[in-house]
């Protein structure tokens, strides 16, 4: 019996964060960031911005760890953010920063994760201030 092949999207390779073999490394897919600099995608980022989202909305120190419940979730909607920035490079899109970050607030938008987005918003915006703010001398 002849197998046949099938097309698999890169994005329904992902497990558990990780790509599988056979696929292209994260390393090979780039983002377009706010100065113009194009970089290797790195899922982790995106992990690490919506965790420090639930901890800011936990009240929790930077270093304080989340509740396992709590961390498998921040980690089920890092890994569908990153889904779709790879199907949408699959499509031929290069993502930009912004762009991943408006997939990141939709998406803890429809978990139903309101607070914990308006807390990942409120950071953005320091982060931009911060960016537009004449260097300290």
């Amino acid at each position: 019996m002849e197998r046949k092949r099938v097309r698999v999207p890169a994005a329904e390779q992902i497990e558990a964060g990780r790509l599988r073999s056979g696929v292209p490394a994260a390393g090979d897919l780039c983002v377009c960031k706010r100065d113009g600099r194009i970089v290797p995608f790195d899922g982790e980022r995106i992990r690490r911005a919506i965790a420090a989202a639930f901890r800011a909305e936990a009240g929790l120190a930077g270093g304080e760890v989340l509740s396992a419940e709590t961390g498998a979730e921040a980690d089920r909607i890092a890994g569908d953010v990153a889904r779709e920035v790879l199907n949408r490079a699959a499509d031929g899109d290069r993502p930009g920063i912004e762009s991943i970050q408006d997939l990141v607030e939709r998406h803890l938008m429809a978990a139903g994760r309101h607070a914990v987005a308006k807390r990942y918003i409120l950071y953005l915006e320091e982060r931009r201030r911060v960016r537009l703010a004449p260097a300290s001398r």
